[in-house]
């Protein structure tokens, strides 16, 4: 069986370029995936050679023997996930992620050749000297590389191999036959599922035009001021197409009053931001959460101790949705039961408080990557925010 090895900056592109090729090959070819940072070996050992890219295949001189078959992969910009630029508005500047000053520049390149050029785009990657403090980041896959201040990421997936790419792992492996046809089906999919894709969103915007209309249309001259309220929960989630029709609908209706709520107010077109008045709602604190959760508990029956109700707040970041899901499922599993802090801490799977100073303690000692060879950082997710509120 032939072998691939795939070398990568970080260890999401190369599991990406991986996933790619096994849903074309198959089991075909022995593809693994090797991270520059943790390699060690002498030479590179397999039938081709896939790298990430120049700054990788730069990096790995050493290990590339005179006989080694490889390539440096072209990679493009999934489709699939760039809904959410799409509805940024226009000027906006953002910070582009990525793990090195060429690929941000690849990337942006990319976004602005699709199209997406109505925001300014600012480069960020390891090592990187200063950089604007902003609200937004756009990130190819590279998601923990962004700066831990800033809240709304989005995260538009490892880029996959372009078509010249396949075509030159065909050429190198001697399987152009066999796998040619299928290569051009894999990309014409991928041209029907996006088009697929926003065929759907212009249905929900005509469906979203019929449910308001149908609602606007009710008569309501018998009641006093002749006055409708329209609720819109989470509408930062909508389409600037259907953000617009909203817009042309409080324009039109003078007797509706729009009520919008939304969780990030820059994702929210500018043209219907200014026709609406702004209030900001603070977050409660903990102990204001906490009283209200403890009548919900007597009101559900839910019988829960003061120290694993804390560790729920804890756990949840005090966010009150989180906190009920929870609950909700704690009930379920532990039934009329009391619930204890232990109960808590098996069921969430949360990190003990020795185990996090021992941790803490190795991160003291050890460099990041002696440290994450022994232990997998993402089996530790409350480390991670411990961290991020000591850092702040």
């Amino acid at each position: 069986m032939k072998k691939i090895s795939i070398i990568s900056m970080s260890e999401d592109t190369g599991l990406s370029i991986k996933q790619q090729l096994e849903a074309i090959f198959k089991k075909e070819f022995y593809i693994e995936c090797l991270n520059l940072l943790n390699y060690q070996e002498k030479y590179l050992e397999c039938d081709l050679a896939i790298f990430s890219g120049e700054e990788v295949k730069n990096a790995c001189k050493n290990i590339i023997n005179d006989d080694l078959k490889y390539i440096v992969s072209k990679r493009v910009i999934k489709h699939d996930y760039i809904d959410e630029i799409l509805n940024i508005p226009r000027g906006t500047e953002v910070l582009l992620v990525n793990d090195s000053e060429s690929s941000c520049e690849e990337v942006v390149k990319q976004l602005k050749s699709q199209g997406l050029n109505h925001i300014v785009y600012h480069p960020y990657y390891p090592g990187i000297k200063s950089y604007k403090s902003l609200d937004i980041a756009i990130t190819p896959g590279e998601y923990h590389l962004v700066p831990y201040e800033i809240s709304n990421i989005i995260d538009i997936k490892s880029r996959q191999l372009d078509v010249s790419t396949m075509i030159e792992i065909l050429i190198k492996l001697n399987c152009m036959d066999k796998y040619g046809s299928i290569i051009s089906s894999y990309f014409y999919r991928d041209i029907v599922n996006v088009s697929t894709k926003y065929i759907k969103k212009s249905q929900e915007s005509t469906r979203l035009k019929d449910l308001l209309t149908n609602f606007l249309e009710i008569d309501t001259r018998f009641l006093k001021n002749n006055l409708k309220i329209i609720v819109l929960d989470e509408m930062d989630n909508l389409t600037i197409e259907a953000q617009n029709l909203i817009k042309t609908f409080i324009d039109v209706y003078k007797n509706v009053r729009f009520v919008l709520i939304c969780n990030y107010e820059n994702k929210v077109c500018e043209s219907l931001k200014c026709r609406c008045f702004y209030y900001k709602l603070v977050k409660p604190g903990k102990e204001e959460i906490k009283k209200n959760i403890e009548k919900i508990l007597i009101f559900e029956n839910i019988n829960i101790s003061t120290l694993a109700l804390d560790k729920v707040l804890d756990y949840s970041n005090n966010d009150i949705r989180k906190i009920l899901n929870v609950l909700q499922c704690l009930k379920i599993v532990y039934k009329s039961n009391p619930i204890f802090e232990n109960n808590v801490i098996k069921y969430l799977n949360i990190t003990k408080k020795q185990e996090i100073k021992t941790l803490c303690y190795k991160l003291k000692t050890q460099n990041i990557a002696e440290f994450m060879k022994d232990y997998d950082i993402y089996q530790y997710p409350d480390l991670i925010q411990l961290l991020y509120d000591i850092y702040e």
